[in-house]
């Protein structure tokens, strides 16, 4: 994530130096097998993807394309604030004016995530960015008792990340459980798979750790995909309104609507291993 224009001008500089890297590939890596060849340019896409996404949001926090941040959680809120610092157009230094603090006070607040801030404090950065904060909190339901959600269903089908916090289960465990890259499930998590892509044996796996069943998983993973969509089909019409030369950052496979398959996040993961590719085999074998 990046958080201030110094850090914004570094992630440039590297995706520059990737992109050259990648580029290079065919010629510097001619004396590799295919497969390693190929495995050095999936590793080199999938950091340039990572790196444009970073950018991308930072570029759309600035030039105000972004109206409303949803939180999965509480635990989210933190990123959140730092990015409506950027939305506002503040810097550091200028927030920490609004406050009456030292600027390295609000740059310990950032780097830590404003980790063992009190919740009085959160507020007045909240009031002094302007935000207002909603935040639902939903109550499990007892044993028996009828569903109120209107939804049909005792969870929160918006967030697939808030499921999993309630149930204490963190992505690199679910990885490993599921047997796929801590990559693709934090992917997962942040809508930028497409749901209709994600093979039946990984929502049943993600289903079990749950509670719930395969098809309110593949719902779960929807609106968090849906609005990934809705921020690039906002960009792209930003880009649009701006000069000819205006143009928006997508994910390396991709889709219009900025979406990645699950087979394409899966094969460019960087912590892709061998068991992942024998896991993914064995999916196939059983989806077939």
């Amino acid at each position: 994530m990046i958080t201030n224009e110094r850090q914004y001008r570094i992630t440039k500089s590297w995706l520059e130096r990737f992109e050259q890297a990648r580029a290079g590939v065919d010629e510097e890596g001619a004396s590799l097998p295919p497969r390693a060849r190929q495995a050095l340019r999936d590793q080199y896409d999938s950091q340039v993807e990572e790196l444009r996404e970073q950018l991308a949001e930072y570029e759309a926090l600035r030039r105000g394309q972004v109206a409303v941040l949803e939180l999965a959680s509480l635990g989210e809120l933190p990123e959140a604030l730092i990015r409506a610092r950027a939305a506002a157009g503040l810097s550091q230094e200028a927030l920490a004016g609004r406050l009456g603090l030292k600027k390295q006070q609000v740059q310990r607040y950032e780097a830590t995530r404003y980790a063992g801030v009190s919740l009085e404090r959160v507020q007045e950065v909240a009031d002094a960015l302007g935000v207002k904060i909603h935040e639902r909190v939903v109550l499990p339901v007892a044993a028996g008792a009828p569903d109120q959600s209107g939804a049909g269903s005792t969870h929160d089908p918006a967030s697939l990340a808030g499921l999993l916090a309630r149930a204490g289960v963190t992505h690199d465990d679910l990885a490993g459980r599921l047997r796929v890259p801590p990559s693709v499930t934090l992917k997962l998590q942040r809508g930028r798979i497409d749901p209709e892509t994600v093979p039946e044996p990984l929502l049943e796996g993600l289903g079990e750790e749950l509670g719930i069943g395969a098809a309110e998983v593949r719902r779960c993973i929807a609106p968090r995909a849906r609005t990934a969509q809705l921020a690039h089909a906002r960009a792209g019409t930003q880009g649009r309104r701006g000069t000819s030369k205006a143009s928006v950052a997508q994910p390396a496979g991709a889709d219009e609507r900025g979406l990645v398959p699950f087979r394409d996040a899966l094969a460019s993961a960087p912590d892709l291993t061998d068991e992942h590719r024998r896991a993914w085999l064995e999916t196939e074998g059983r989806e077939g």
